[in-house]
């Protein structure tokens, strides 16, 4: 009997809760140009410490001409919020690492290392609008470019003791089969024979030397370095169609001091 009485209760009780339950209000209409107000942001790098995530936003400038692009950093209990950049560089690559080798006084301070453009009208990098290292201190000031290579850095990577870093440049590259061709027709448009193959240098972030430590002889789609710095892994192809990095890619690793290249994954990995 207790039990039979207990069911119309509940379900009393449940219409009523939900007959309280309201429709949120609505007091705008989604337009077209709301697009014009999002914010994206990307590129999350958290510190070595932990307390603080630096991060990018990109939003539309003034007269909607187009996203501009800066980077930020927040504290991890989200309290506190500084902005680094103003100038629309277009961050990305974003990471956290010694802003130079050890001096004298012990471990050099942490920095943040991103790719960013700047273009100031120069006719030569950093400042004419290729991608380049950047670095700047997460506590703010100027950001510092780092690097200078003629048509722009595509990746990077931060020695662990901030005694160098590596980044990749572009390379053209025309097939035996098509150059004397282009050679002799260079104003045609070709659909094929000719790659883009990427290199690998080192800049020296005491001596400020830069040198290739990997040729220009494959595609690199995406680089990391050891936890040691001593060796660097690498998703590579042998061009830059994205069917190859889905169908033919291999992973490979590089030894910086010798430039031993080994690949790690073998011909017939996909066969197991």
């Amino acid at each position: 009997m207790r039990t039979t009485i207990l069911i119309p209760v509940l379900t009393l009780l449940l219409t009523a809760a939900c007959g309280q339950a309201t429709e949120p209000t609505r007091t705008h209409d989604i337009v077209p140009e709301d697009y014009f107000d999002l914010i994206g942001l990307g590129n999350l790098a958290v510190s070595p410490d932990g307390a603080w995530i630096a991060h990018t936003e990109s939003r539309w400038g003034s007269g909607k001409e187009g996203r501009s692009g800066d980077l930020w950093v927040v504290s991890r209990d989200g309290r506190e919020r500084r902005r680094l950049t103003f100038d629309g560089l277009g961050p990305s690559g974003v990471v956290w690492a010694p802003a130079g080798p050890a001096g004298r006084n012990g471990k050099a301070g942490q920095a943040i290392w991103f790719l960013g453009r700047e273009d100031a009208d120069g006719d030569s990098p950093p400042r004419d609008g290729s991608r380049q290292v950047w670095r700047i201190d997460p506590a703010g000031g100027a950001p510092l470019p780092v690097t200078r290579a003629e048509k722009g850095v595509l990746d990077v990577a931060v020695a662990p003791d901030g005694a160098s870093l590596y980044y990749k440049v572009a390379r053209d590259h025309s097939d035996e089969d098509w150059r004397d061709m282009r050679t002799r027709y260079a104003d045609l448009e070709y659909g094929h024979g000719e790659r883009s193959l990427h290199a690998v240098r080192r800049l020296d972030l005491a001596t400020w030397r830069d040198e290739e430590v990997l040729p220009a002889d494959q595609v690199i789609w995406e680089m990391a370095l050891s936890p040691d710095g001593h060796r660097l892994a690498l998703i590579t192809t042998d061009d830059n169609e994205l069917i190859f990095k889905e169908g033919w890619s291999r992973v490979e690793v590089a030894d910086l001091a010798t430039g031993a290249v080994t690949d790690v994954t073998g011909a017939d990995w996909r066969e197991g």
